[in-house]
């Protein structure tokens, strides 16, 4: 259930728990060895051993990994938001807005884990006829949250919003637009 924490919050915990992409079982591409560039080495400590100047090493480029993917991520989350804003401001009704908004961000979403080389989390979002069924059935403030777009910016009044609706409308609300399950 996402009412209690943001949408971009979500993104940022799935999109740091994709799983890698398998390789493919045909022809394997030629391995070429990137050239790496190794931090500069402070001087060890008098008394320490080369395996502990190594896990060093091995810590600061596990550290800039890491600060890399977290750019990554806020490079793809800012992209995200601006493809489901241009699409949310197309004319068309609160639930055309949404339905736009979450499929123009979920292909930001797949294409940036592509060209990453990740698998993105697989997403549900309701056939059209549907996903306009069930938005309609809604209260305004839960359509203008169905919005990426407006989730994101207006957490607070859409976790109100989200909580004052019923079982029904928040089971319809979740089929809209869900993450597929792992198998």
């Amino acid at each position: 259930m996402l009412t209690r924490i943001s949408w971009l919050t979500f993104f940022l915990v799935n999109a740091c728990t994709v799983d890698p992409v398998e390789p493919a079982e045909t022809e394997e591409p030629p391995v070429v060895e990137a050239p790496t560039v190794e931090p500069a080495a402070a001087e060890p400590p008098a008394g320490a051993t080369s395996l502990e100047s190594a896990t060093k090493n091995r810590q600061l480029r596990t550290a800039d990994q890491l600060a890399q993917a977290l750019r990554d991520v806020a490079r793809i989350l800012q992209e995200m938001k601006e493809a489901a804003q241009e699409a949310a401001a197309r004319p068309g009704s609160q639930c055309e807005k949404a339905e736009a908004s979450v499929r123009a961000a979920v292909t930001v979403s797949e294409r940036a884990a592509r060209d990453l080389g990740r698998v993105a989390p697989e997403w549900v979002i309701a056939p059209r006829e549907d996903y306009m069924r069930r938005c309609n059935a809604l209260p305004e403030a839960a359509q203008r949250c169905a919005r990426f777009d407006y989730r994101g910016e207006h957490d607070d009044e859409c976790e109100q919003a989200l909580a004052a609706l019923s079982e029904d409308q928040r089971a319809s609300y979740e089929a809209m637009f869900h993450r597929a399950p792992r198998e």
